[in-house]
């Protein structure tokens, strides 16, 4: 609420020397909360003066100002509007001429850590502007660097100010053909591919007309997740951000798949075409970037840089003093004074524009045993943070209208990569120790493809802001947040200060986050531990098909654990298309510890999640949930699935869930020829593996692992079958599934076999689709399944069974019992079997049965083996 200028004060004074007070005029201290700069002047008082008894003023001059709060220095600057503007201690210092209308004030020029209470910094007291302004009505020309506004009231203080115009930049050139492959098995197929380069800022996709087409004639025939065709995308335009992918099956009628994407390459695993063809024509300029030369009129400016297109309708311009350095200031006496708060003021309709990097101080140690540490910081604002309003985080509605932002961040920085695939951060911190970040707007107005925010050893706590990639239409360009680089050595832990170091920035949370325009919420580097993410919300404008929304690059070697960060209640606000049908992309070795009541997708979705996907150059993949995976069903009679895809390079991979863990319809999986799946449950009453228990299918899961080729499981699935009245289970078995599954029809083929052998390859158990259970070879008699013959068998001297149960008929005297050794052990110790008498038959001694039983119709035999004969149980 704003206070009206009959605010009482709350302390005046004035002191300076008489040399002083021959050449400066006299300043108003005022330590209260001053509203706005309107109202009645003449009400406020100084010495019985009444402020409206103007004194001259000469630019430049210096001041200092003392109170029992502190004291400092001040300098005037005679073009400015405003006043100083109230912030932590709300002090404000205005000229004895001060009016509404006319320019002048005086602003701090040296801070003093004393007049700040309580460790709290405002960062304007290191002389940042926040001035940055929005205008939606730009007209530009082209050839020319004149920029005209009706709306802008531009002012002579205004020169050598940044200022970024979209879509009157260098007009983007149309790609080349892209490259296609086989992914998978190859067929017959014939598929055409066009595509077309973009580029994306603020609410608006720009694109290029066509490519040439580009022809494979050995597609797999039924496109998939395993059977792909990837297109790789060639060089582009290097203004562009994005491309996008159009298919046709004559060579003739190209229609969309896929875009805007910002990888390299994608796969067509048989996406749906729309019906948007490919743009006739060219509409893709970029931004200009650029400074303010000069001011013709409040409505009219010449930058240092012409246009390259004619823009009659209204554009966005964005323009501002850069605060790059005041923020570093104020880093810096903060670390000088051994930890502390800073305030990015709230200021209406104004940005913070950082066009530099901001790297948070630490002490710089060095050396393989030297830790860098930084003091604890804590940068602060005023912002919405996530609410039930979404578009309050957008700077314009689409009428032009400024929409309340509270503490705004402009992060414009885009500077080199630290590797080949890795940008610089806008922000990174890499001493030990904590640094915070909330309620702040965190931006990118300009076009960029730098993360956010990058961490080391500093462990974070960055909860309720709002984040805005550059690219709020479908190409988001931005990752949020980066904990640790790819280093595995040791010497990139201990004493590291760059940016590929190793994660050890423990016990760090990321809670309460809304994000628009990011590309990856979070990338986990190498020793990613110990990090709690929860209550974050990712919205339909955040993007990124060929990854996902989190992704896991890192490995944490030989004898250190897995990266177990804990994931609760995430949100996306989106359709699954926008992540690639998927939550979680496996770069290299990922871990996941819990998965608490993740909401992924929302209710209108009808396509594929999948929930992890292991890239073609993954490898030792292990991924682990531990709690509950809400995955929304459709509507009913659709099924929504749970799926992990493996790549294709690399063998090993790591599937482990805890009991109850799964909530949908159906899991699949989707390996590698040749994977090694290790699928571990934690207790024993979890074991239905996907549908491979062989004797029942429990809770939720009613599908087999939708497979066609031959994979090794070891250590699951557990396989179950009944004797004496409990499970038995055979552990570390691999399995060869054959043809168990049709993916045409999305159900189990009529007849199957699952073959489960030993490590020497020996077969060791047999499921049929049948549903017989057997065991071949020398395996313990325990796990025998009893089942029943189909026909009786006539009694004879010698018979052999095919069943562990059977009727036998006749009054022939049997002396010798054998086991069909395909279904059953010949003669193993302990097995039993039950001869269900239909005649009068005998049971004699001359050949491997122990002792004599005369047959009663209907009354069953119960006969034991000791290894060498048949005994009757009674």
């Amino acid at each position: 609420m704003k206070r009206s200028w009959t605010t009482t004060l709350l302390l005046v004074i004035i002191l300076w020397t008489p040399a002083l007070a021959a050449q400066k005029p006299h300043v108003l201290f005022c330590y209260d909360y001053v509203g706005g700069g309107t109202g009645t002047l003449d009400k406020w008082r100084s010495d019985g003066a009444n402020l409206s008894d103007k004194k001259p003023l000469i630019a430049g001059d210096q001041a200092h100002v003392t109170s029992p709060l502190g004291s400092a220095d001040y300098r005037y600057d005679p073009t400015s509007l405003e006043m100083e503007s109230p912030s932590f201690p709300y002090r404000v210092i205005m000229p004895d001429d001060l009016s509404t209308s006319s320019p002048g004030r005086w602003l701090l020029a040296q801070p003093n850590i004393n007049s700040n209470v309580a460790g709290i910094y405002n960062l304007e007291d290191f002389g940042a502007k926040i001035d940055e302004k929005i205008i939606s009505d730009g007209h530009v020309t082209a050839s020319s660097a004149v920029i005209t506004s009706a709306s802008a009231g531009f002012i002579a203080s205004d020169v050598g100010k940044h200022i970024t115009v979209w879509g009157a930049g260098p007009q983007i050139t149309a790609p080349g053909a892209p490259t296609l492959a086989v992914n998978g098995t190859a067929g017959t197929t014939t598929y055409y591919y066009k595509i077309t380069a973009g580029i994306s800022y603020g609410f608006g996709r720009y694109q290029t007309t066509a490519s040439t087409s580009a022809t494979i004639t050995n597609a797999p025939n039924t496109l998939s997740a395993t059977n792909s065709v990837k297109i790789t995308k060639p060089t582009l335009d290097s203004n562009c951000n994005e491309w996008t992918i159009y298919r046709s099956t004559d060579n003739v009628n190209f229609y969309k798949i896929y875009g805007p994407i910002s990888s390299n390459c994608f796969y067509d695993g048989g996406f749906t075409a729309r019906a948007t063809t490919p743009p006739v024509s060219n509409n893709a300029y970029g931004l200009i970037e650029s400074t303010i030369e000069s001011v013709e009129s409040s409505a009219s400016i010449t930058i240092a840089d012409s246009a390259s297109v004619t823009r009659t309708s209204n554009i966005v311009i964005l323009y501002g003093t850069d605060d790059t350095d005041a923020l570093n200031d104020a880093l810096d006496a903060i670390y000088d004074a051994g930890g502390g708060t800073l305030v990015i003021p709230a200021i209406k309709d104004r940005f913070c524009l950082i066009l530099g990097q901001i790297i948070i101080p630490n002490d710089e140690a060095a050396g393989f045993t030297e830790v860098q540490v930084q003091p604890p910081l804590r940068i602060m604002g005023t912002s919405h943070g996530p609410t039930n309003v979404w578009w309050q985080f957008i700077f314009y509605d689409d009428n032009g209208t400024t929409i309340p932002m509270g503490s705004v961040l402009d992060l414009r920085y885009s500077g080199s990569t630290w590797d080949s695939t890795h940008s610089n951060a806008k922000i990174s911190t890499f001493g030990m120790g904590k640094l915070e970040i909330d309620h702040l707007t965190l931006a990118d107005f300009g076009l960029d493809s730098s993360p956010f925010l990058l961490t080391t050893n500093t462990t974070l706590y960055v909860h309720d802001n709002s984040v805005l990639g550059c690219d709020q239409a479908g190409g988001s360009q931005n990752d949020f947040i980066i904990l640790g680089g790819t280093a595995t050595a040791t010497d990139k832990v201990f004493g590291c200060s760059g940016y590929n170091c190793a994660y050890q920035g423990y016990k760090s949370i990321i809670d309460k986050n809304w994000m628009s325009g990011i590309r990856y919420f979070l990338k986990f580097g190498y020793f990613a531990d110990s990090i709690t993410v929860s209550n974050n919300i990712m919205s339909e404008t955040c993007y990124n098909p060929a990854g996902g929304a989190v992704y896991f690059e890192g490995y944490p070697g030989v004898g250190e654990l897995p990266m177990t960060p804990d994931m609760a209640n995430t949100f996306m606000d989106n359709t699954w298309e926008n992540w690639g049908n998927r939550y979680i992309y496996e770069g290299n070795y990922a871990c996941m510890n819990s998965f608490l009541n993740d909401y992924l997708g929302d209710q209108n979705t009808t396509m594929m999640p999948y929930i992890a996907y292991f890239d073609a150059n993954s490898g030792g993949n292990y991924f682990r949930p531990a709690g509950n995976i809400t995955i929304p069903v459709v509507s009913s009679g659709n099924d929504t699935n749970f799926v992990m895809e493996t790549g294709t390079t690399y063998s090993s991979g790591y599937f482990d869930f805890n009991e109850n863990v799964l909530k949908a319809n159906r899991v699949e999986l989707y390996p590698s020829t040749g994977s090694t799946i290790f699928g571990n449950w934690a207790t024993d009453t979890q074991y239905d593996c996907f549908g491979f228990d062989v004797k029942r299918s429990r809770g939720s899961l009613t599908s087999p692992v939708q497979t066609n080729q031959n994979d090794t499981f070891a250590k699951w699935p557990r396989v179950y079958s009944y004797y004496n009245g409990s499970y038995r289970e055979m552990f570390e078995a691999n399995v060869n599934q054959v043809a168990a599954w049709d993916a045409g029809t999305n159900k189990a083929k009529s007849s199957y076999v699952l073959d489960f052998f030993d490590p020497t390859g020996e077969v060791k158990f047999k499921f049929y689709s049948s549903g017989e259970a057997i065991f071949p070879g020398t395996l313990s008699a325990e796990y025998v399944t009893k089942k029943v013959a189909a026909s009786p068998i006539a009694s004879a001297s010698s018979i052999t069974l095919t069943s562990s149960i059977a009727h036998i008929t006749g009054t022939t005297q049997i002396n010798t019992i054998t086991c069909n050794g395909t279904y059953y052990f010949n003669g193993p110790t302990g097995m039993q079997i039950t001869l269900i008498p239909d005649g009068l038959w005998t049971l004699g001694t001359s050949g491997n049965i122990g002792a004599a039983v005369t047959a009663v119709v209907g009354r069953a035999i119960n006969l034991v083996y000791d290894g060498t004969k048949w005994y009757p149980e009674n």
